[in-house]
């Protein structure tokens, strides 16, 4: 035994991440567990986002030395300057962020958690390696002590939206946002018509709207003119919310996101019923896994002209919170958010796999 904690605490496990809230809780809390199990545990990610943690107040210098929850932070250069518009030149970003940061990972350590999604996973470590796990969400969606989480809030949450979901009623709240990225803004036309539809629908709604840093001359990521004040009886608006903690609140009735994984992890873990509305990357694999597989919700689909009509999105929400599927929806995402206490918990999958991950990296593993 002592021999095996010997090799462990000389293992150094470096986690590198994007610049944004949604991917560097994750890690860090994968670095927690892992510290728990003695691996000594570092996190890398852009200067970019350490200069919005040194904003945010979360360091104190970007030189270092940084440590959160016990994880030294490091930075590197993302290969532009940092008041350049990325979510602006996405594409020329993309291209450079590939060319100044290859890493070469000798481990596929994917977010999912076996009980969840055991077909897939399965069916992939056929092709690699894989230890599931997740969820990697905060501690408290699990029913486990929020001393255990590591996460961090690189912006400023507005608690007055926990204010305003308690005088609603149970259940009667959508819960409407897209994400940390700073690199995605929604078409003008899209914001159009989730705007519509939320006020069409009449019910409460709490929409997160973060404000660009570099304002879209196309009007991306803008609500209409007068929206806010309209509606100001019907819903609330706010630059960021503490988003776990409005999942799981009891009047939070279902959620439209973009399908990041973070997200998508987060109201599963706290039972809420999705409407999805992926973008780009790895969000639409997520939709048709919450949709198709789990059936957790609904996906909108786009119009002709690859917008998203607020018609289809009224009739989604409908369908989500009062048609023929609401309660199957409900039914099995409680069933899922049960599989998730039970990955997180002593002994469960994802416990398992930690372990197994931490033998594996340190040569304790069986031959």
């Amino acid at each position: 035994m002592a021999l095996k904690e010997e090799k462990q605490e000389e293992i150094h496990v470096l986690m590198v991440t994007a610049p944004s809230q949604g991917h560097i809780n994750p890690m860090l809390r994968l670095g927690k567990r892992l510290l728990d199990k003695g691996v000594h545990v570092s996190l890398a990610t852009t200067l970019f986002g350490g200069h919005r943690m040194l904003k945010a107040s979360i360091i104190t210098s970007i030189s270092g030395p940084n440590v959160i929850s016990g994880i030294p932070i490091l930075f590197f250069s993302d290969g532009v300057s940092l008041d350049y518009d990325r979510s602006g030149n996405l594409d020329y970003f993309m291209e450079t962020l590939a060319k100044t940061g290859p890493f070469n990972l000798s481990k596929l350590i994917k977010d999912y958690y076996h009980d969840a999604e055991k077909e897939a996973i399965e069916s992939m470590a056929q092709l690699c390696p894989i230890r599931p796990v997740g969820p990697l969400v905060p501690p408290s969606l699990l029913d486990q002590n929020d001393v255990l989480d590591g996460g961090i809030s690189m912006w400023k949450a507005d608690e007055t939206s926990l204010e305003w979901l308690n005088n609603q009623e149970p259940s009667s709240v959508i819960y409407v946002a897209f994400g940390s990225s700073s690199l995605l803004y929604l078409p003008a036309k899209l914001m159009e018509a989730i705007a519509t539809a939320l006020k069409n629908s009449n019910r409460p709604f709490l929409w997160v709207v973060k404000q660009s840093e570099f304002p879209r001359a196309d009007g991306a990521g803008q609500l209409p003119l007068g929206f806010e004040e309209e509606t100001k009886h019907q819903g609330l608006i706010v630059p960021w919310s503490p988003q776990t903690k409005v999942l799981a609140h009891p009047s939070i009735a279902c959620f439209i996101t973009h399908c990041g994984w973070n997200s998508m992890s987060e109201t599963l873990a706290a039972g809420v019923p999705v409407i999805a509305l992926p973008q780009w990357t790895d969000q639409p694999t997520n939709a048709k896994l919450f949709v198709d597989v789990f059936k957790v919700g609904l996906r909108l689909n786009p119009s002709p002209d690859g917008g998203i009509v607020k018609e289809e999105l009224e009739k989604c929400i409908r369908e989500v919170l009062s048609g023929p599927k609401s309660e199957e929806f409900k039914k099995n995402v409680v069933r899922l958010k049960q599989a998730a206490r039970a990955a997180v918990a002593s002994g469960g999958s994802s416990d398992r796999n930690i372990q197994l991950f931490v033998d594996e990296i340190s040569g304790n593993l069986p031959r």
